[in-house]
């Protein structure tokens, strides 16, 4: 079983969750076009999709949901008043009605090998709500956009082997913020978005050893950093190596090698976000840098005439790197532009000599 993030953000949501023979989006949030290629990313098709639970209407939720749908005929899952506002929405008041399945909270169903359970959450829109999907022994959930949490949600989100909630903003930094003062209350009241503390506490709630997964990144750094440790142990411990005394030597070398190999260990973990963002923006700035080198030897040569020329200030132009590619000067320009400068009219002697 798994589950994908392709997008979650107010920009848009998309999440993938399926087995080896049953294919289900999240919310469909953002284009065809990126849902497709999030889709191809984790070797998939959108017409090997199984259908689509829409968890409410909001557009972040249903951006590419038109174009998604028509083009594969996909069974859309949602709540009877989310569909309904989804349709007007999307303009998908005449997709087959045997394809829009309303579902009710609470009110478990299956598609394909996956068990969903949906529940109520608290949100502004028509009648919202989260997922539980099961397959044997494993569940996962998705849960965005909750108001606030109670009692009811924790139960809902017990027991999981995966899960996706929203934390949306710091309390402090939304009050401060720019955003205009209906939208803030909006954001922090029972029907908006959970802070990053409140989310917390509910991820404190639903805690347990089955979501205690250490990421990829966090492990090859946790184990680059315990290796690091132990050979500095080693060259430290080579310092008292030909003591007199072997059994003192060989205990705190045991214990040079326990301690630093722990920090090591520890720092690589703590550092590995860190350490996976600043490699992925240098190696987005060399990408960059290499696409703007070969558009600029791939750019056609620019002819500059003496009009362009002739005060001067294309040199400013060029050295912005506004202009790509050659710069070609005609020869005739250079001795218009002499002449221009040779001229008994000051102000074109002037911007001749400029040019």
């Amino acid at each position: 079983m798994r589950l994908v993030s392709i997008a979650s953000g107010s920009s848009g949501n998309c999440i993938y969750v399926g087995t080896e023979n049953t294919h289900i989006l999240v919310d469909a949030g953002i284009s065809n076009k990126r849902i497709e290629q999030g889709l191809n990313e984790i070797g998939l098709k959108a017409s090997e999709l199984d259908g689509i639970l829409i968890t409410h209407e909001h557009s972040d939720h249903i951006k590419g949901l038109k174009v998604l749908a028509k083009k594969n005929k996909l069974p859309i899952y949602g709540t009877a008043e989310t569909l309904e506002a989804a349709a007007v929405k999307s303009s998908l008041e005449e997709y087959p009605r045997e394809l829009m399945r309303p579902i009710l909270p609470d009110v478990d169903f299956a598609v394909g090998e996956l068990d969903i359970m949906p529940f109520r959450i608290d949100h502004d829109a028509a009648n919202p709500v989260a997922y539980r999907l099961q397959s044997g022994h494993k569940s996962v959930a998705v849960a965005t956009d909750l108001g606030h949490f109670d009692q009811y949600i924790i139960n809902h989100l017990q027991g999981l082997d995966a899960v996706l909630l929203e934390s949306n903003h710091d309390v402090r930094m939304l009050e401060t913020g720019p955003y205009p003062y209906y939208l803030k209350r909006r954001i922090l009241g029972d029907h908006g978005h959970l802070s990053n503390e409140t989310c917390g506490r509910l991820l404190n709630c639903i805690l347990h050893d089955n979501l205690k997964k250490i990421p990829v990144h966090e492990f090859i750094c946790g184990t680059a950093g315990l290796i690091l440790g132990l050979l500095i142990a080693f060259l430290i411990s080579s310092l008292w190596r030909g003591w007199s005394v072997p059994v003192v030597g060989t205990g705190l070398s045991a214990l040079l090698y326990i301690f630093l190999g722990y920090i090591g260990m520890y720092i690589g973990r703590k550092k590995a976000t860190d350490i996976m963002l600043n490699t992925r923006q240098l190696s987005a700035a060399r990408g960059t840098k290499a696409s703007k080198n070969k558009a600029q030897g791939q750019a056609a040569p620019k002819i500059l005439d003496t009009s362009v020329i002739i005060d001067g200030r294309i040199a400013d132009i060029m050295k912005t790197g506004f202009i790509e590619g050659r710069i070609v000067i005609p020869e005739f320009v250079l001795v218009e532009l002499r002449h221009i400068a040779d001229s008994s009219d000051s102000l074109k002697r002037n911007r001749g000599r400029r040019g």
